[in-house]
Order: C-alpha cells, then structure tokens, then sequence
C-alpha cells in the first residue's frame, strides 16, 4: 500500500490506530464498527479528524469530517484539511489530497446497503479471526463483492490450539486451510510473514497456550 490515495476499508475497525496511520499515508479509509463505544473513543483520542455524525447510509450511521470549518487562523489546523479562503469563508476546507477517516456504525454483514462501492484494498487486522467461524465463507463471499478487480486485503491470521477451559475463541483459530476455504474461490493467497507471539504478548501465562502464531496474508481478487 506504498501508493497514496486508495480506498481502504476496515471491517470490525474498533478504535484501532490502523485508520489513522492509513489516513496519514494518504489513503481514503472507511472504517466498520458496529460498537459505538469504540467510535465514541476513536472519536475523543483523534479530535484533530473533527468527526461529525451525519446522513444513514443504508443501515448504517456514519461519522465523516465536515467539508468545511470556519477559522480566523490557520492555528489548529485538523488532519485532512487545508485553511484557505473559499466559496464559504475563510477557514480549514477539507482536502481531498489528503487521507481521511470516515466510520460506518454498523453490522459489517450489511456493507452492501451502504452502497459505499468497491474498494482497493482492505485492512484486516483482527476482523476474520473474531468472527464466529460459521460467519467465514459468509464473509469471504462479502470481501469478494466489496473489492474491485485487484484489490488486495492484508490479513492477520491467528494459529492457536484451544485456550483455557477449552476455550477456542474470540480470537479464534485460523490456519490456512480456513483462509483457502473461505476466500480461495475469489483470491490470490500468499503467506507473507509468521510471528510466535505465545509469550511476548502474554498469551501462555493468561491462556495457557503451547503456540500463539500471528500470520500475515495477502489476498489480490482475482479479475472478473
């Protein structure tokens, strides 16, 4: 994702700082979250994306940056905006050069009647390892309608055995046999890079683990 201004999406985005590193690299991030907590504490921790809640789309409530806020000054001028004199004043007008943020507060599964049209790429940091495994082919099927043609989604895979008191989840198991059954029908998969995580983050001492694997995919949609 080297090149600027894609149209990212972000499923299961919670309050993640994904979104703004995606935004400062220039790229157009729509970010879904059907917990308002987590907007609301997105919200609060990145006040300079000055997110308003405006028109539904579809089942959605959706936060954007308003096109426009007044200003005297440049002081304080917020991310994704630059101050000018314009048709409605003096003051910090959106720009489109630069990546915004926008939040979709809803059901990930209803994507479609957002009519939010297809993305570039997608940024899956914790979303198909949360999901309850039943819900996969489900949301590969969704990932494929959401992406045009060469579209791409970085993917974090998690590889555990069962957790305390058999326990299997959230985050779930997912090896790769999961992620060819649920997405290799519409996508290129290429393992990129494993990690054991078991004990730098903590999971053998809180969940009895004998391996924790993070493992990076990428997945390119095949053409139409």
């Amino acid at each position: 994702m080297c090149i600027r201004d894609r149209s990212v999406l972000v499923p299961l985005a919670g309050k993640s700082l994904d979104m703004e590193y995606l935004a400062q690299k220039g790229h157009q991030v729509l970010a879904v979250e059907i917990v308002p907590q987590a907007i609301q504490e997105y919200m609060a921790e990145n006040p300079s994306r000055q997110l308003q809640l405006g028109p539904r789309a579809g089942n959605f409530r959706m936060f954007s940056t308003a096109g426009f806020i007044p200003s005297e000054t440049p002081d304080g001028i917020p991310a994704g905006f630059c101050f000018k004199m314009g048709e409605q004043g003096l003051g910090f007008y959106q720009d489109a050069g630069q990546g915004q943020v926008r939040f979709a507060e809803g059901n990930v599964f209803s994507l479609p009647s957002g009519n939010f049209g297809k993305f570039e790429a997608c940024w899956d940091r914790g979303a198909f390892v949360a999901i309850q495994p039943s819900d996969r082919s489900k949301y590969g099927e969704l990932m494929k309608d959401a992406l045009q043609p060469g579209g791409r989604i970085f993917m974090i895979g998690l590889e555990h055995p069962p957790m305390k008191d058999g326990k299997m989840g959230p985050p779930y198991n997912v090896d790769r046999a999961e992620v060819e059954k649920a997405f290799g029908k519409w996508f290129e998969i290429t393992e990129v890079q494993r990690w054991d995580v078991n004990d730098s983050e903590g999971w053998n001492k809180r969940m009895g683990t004998s391996y924790f694997n993070e493992v990076a995919y990428l997945l390119q949609r095949r053409l139409d």
